[in-house]
């Protein structure tokens, strides 16, 4: 049953070539390695998504009013721009696919509970605003603790359902029994927070030593490459500016035609000048 999947691999650390043999995909959290691990993705020809805690206390002292909110001044936007563009809005976009937003964070630096409305209203507008300055694919992430912050509250309950249920993509964490060959049994799938029978997009399954996290797509590589508009191709052996696609493949057949073309003109150029010479 998983076996058909796209897999993939979720890191917060450095990685190298090795750990992405066999997968499909990486998502990448934000941070000192971040960078590093987009290049990484890029050189083995995978897909890479970057992760991104969404932070509902930067907005607090502005009022929950979207409204009154920064268009696109806001830390978490800006710090996603800066990861995806090289140079700014209008730089070089790196070799990124996606943006996953985790909107699970419902405690204040000061141990303060957040409302279910903040976690959910300032997650949409990030979610918003991502897909508005950058136009990649962007999922929601949510593991249990809103559910378990919120779980004796119908009304806080309600209004995450219907967040999650407006996200297409959810992805969820569940410590499920592993096969053999490094898959959840086939009993298993994804339920968490909530199992109503919509496809949970992407599903985080298993801790490997590394403290990588095994990563399952609902779909198989075809249809999460498609998603993603991601079309798999040798990388050059520049790499460029690290985090950037180093160059564009070619097809050297052409590009030695192309050579000889030129190479004829340049004759042709040379023995004009020698007939002209006295």
């Amino acid at each position: 049953m998983w076996e058909a999947k796209a897999r993939g691999l979720f890191t917060k650390k450095v990685i190298t070539k090795a750990d992405l043999t066999g997968r499909d995909f990486l998502i990448a959290k934000h941070g000192d390695s971040f960078h590093q691990n987009v290049q990484t993705a890029y050189d083995v020809g995978k897909p890479c998504l970057l992760f991104y805690e969404n932070n509902p206390e930067l907005l607090v002292d502005l009022g929950l009013n979207v409204k009154n909110w920064p268009d696109d001044k806001n830390q978490d936007l800006q710090a996603i721009i800066n990861d995806v563009m090289v140079g700014g809005v209008d730089g070089t976009k790196r070799a990124i696919h996606g943006v996953m937003i985790d909107c699970s964070k419902t405690l204040t630096s000061t141990g303060k509970t957040l409302t279910s409305q903040w976690l959910t209203q300032t997650g949409q507008n990030l979610i918003n605003k991502v897909w508005k300055y950058l136009k990649l694919p962007v999922y929601l992430y949510m593991n249990m603790n809103p559910v378990n912050t919120y779980k004796n509250n119908l009304n806080d309950i309600e209004t995450l359902y219907s967040f999650i249920s407006a996200n297409e993509g959810i992805s969820t964490v569940d410590w499920a029994t592993i096969s053999p060959a490094g898959f959840p049994i086939d009993s298993e799938r994804p339920v968490l927070p909530y199992d109503d029978g919509q496809h949970w997009i992407f599903w985080f399954y298993h801790v490997d030593a590394a403290v990588n996290i095994d990563v399952l797509h609902y779909f198989d590589k075809t249809t999460l490459y498609q998603s993603l508009n991601y079309s798999p191709s040798v990388p050059s052996t520049d790499p460029g500016e690290p985090g950037t696609p180093g160059g564009t493949t070619v097809d050297s057949s052409l590009v030695l035609a192309e050579l000889k073309k030129q190479t004829v003109i340049l004759q042709d150029i040379l023995a004009y000048m020698k007939s002209k010479l006295p």
